[in-house]
C-alpha cells in the first residue's frame, strides 16, 4: 500500500491532495496539520472514511523540529516498510503586493525562514523512513514565482514569497543531487495558480 504524508492539509491544496489520493483504495494517506481536529475539511474526510486504515490524521507543526521528530516516532511502527512519498505543502504568505521598501521586515524574515527551514527539517527528520521505502520520493510544493528567469516580469508581485520560493528551489535542487545517489527522488512541483486562504 503506497504511503503518502502530506503537510498543511487543513485546507487548500493540502486538503485537496489528501482527498484525491484517498479515492484510490490502494493508498495510505497521512494528513497532517497543526490542529487536525479544528479542520472541518479533515473532519469531513474522517467521516467519509470511518474506521479506515487508509487515513491517518496527525497533528504536526512543521515550524517546530520537535513536533516533526514526534511525528516520525509516532509513524515508525505504522510504516515498517518506510514512507513512500513525502509531500511538503505547508506554506505562508503575508505581503502580496508590497514593494521591497514597503515590506515589513519581520513578516519578510518570518516568511523566508518558514519556507526554507520547515521543508529542510521535514526532509532531514523523515529521511530514515524514506530510505526504508522502495519508492523513496520527496516532493515540495513551490511556485513559478520562485523562478529567477521570470522574476523581471513580476517585480512587485509577492516579493517575499518569491524570494522564499527561490531559496526553497535551490535547497531541493542541490540536495536532490546528493539524494539521487541513494535512489531517492527529491523535486519541487508547481501546482499552477489556485485561489487559497493560507495567510494563517
Amino acid at each position: 500500500m503506497p504511503s503518502y504524508l502530506i503537510t498543511g492539509t487543513s485546507r487548500g491544496l493540502g486538503l485537496g491532495f489528501a482527498a484525491e489520493l484517498l479515492k484510490d483504495p490502494k493508498n495510505l494517506v497521512i494528513a497532517t496539520a497543526r490542529n487536525t481536529a479544528s479542520s472541518s475539511g479533515l473532519q469531513k474526510l474522517k467521516v467519509e472514511y470511518p474506521q479506515n486504515n487508509r487515513l491517518i490524521l496527525l497533528d504536526l507543526d512543521v515550524s517546530n523540529v520537535e513536533s516533526i521528530r514526534a511525528a516520525v516516532k509516532t509513524l515508525e511502527p505504522l510504516l515498517p516498510n518506510g514512507l513512500d512519498n513525502l509531500l511538503s505543502n505547508a506554506g505562508v504568505s503575508y505581503s502580496s503586493m508590497k514593494t521591497f521598501e514597503e515590506i515589513d521586515i519581520a513578516e519578510f524574515t518570518s516568511e523566508v525562514i518558514f519556507t526554507v527551514t520547515a521543508p529542510f527539517n521535514l526532509l532531514r527528520e523523515f529521511l530514515p523512513l524514506i530510505r526504508k521505502s522502495e519508492t523513496k520520493r520527496a516532493l515540495f510544493v513551490t511556485s513559478i514565482l520562485g523562478s529567477i528567469e521570470l522574476a523581471p516580469n513580476l517585480p512587485n508581485l509577492m516579493n517575499a514569497y518569491s524570494v522564499a520560493r527561490a531559496a526553497l528551489n535551490m535547497l531541493v535542487r542541490k540536495w536532490s543531487v546528493i539524494l539521487k545517489q541513494e535512489g531517492i527522488t527529491a523535486a519541487v512541483i508547481h501546482p499552477a495558480c489556485n485561489r487559497l486562504d493560507w495567510r494563517n
